[in-house]
């Protein structure tokens, strides 16, 4: 009975790990994929803006 016991709480043990690891995991690809948006956006805003110029499309609102 004891070795069961010990077996459970050794088990348990386990799953915290794995879960603390996957919870660890989870954020560093949420901080990883929201930088890369991040660029993306940049990255996208500035090509739009030099088209935008070069196409003398430039909106002044009148």
């Amino acid at each position: 009975f004891e070795k069961a016991v010990t077996n459970i709480a050794m088990n348990q043990q386990q799953n915290l790990l794995i879960a603390s690891s996957l919870d660890g995991l989870i954020k560093i690809f949420n901080i990883q994929t929201h930088e890369l948006i991040q660029q993306l956006t940049t990255s996208t805003s500035q090509s739009i803006i030099s088209m935008i110029y070069k196409n003398n499309l430039v909106y002044l609102g009148k």
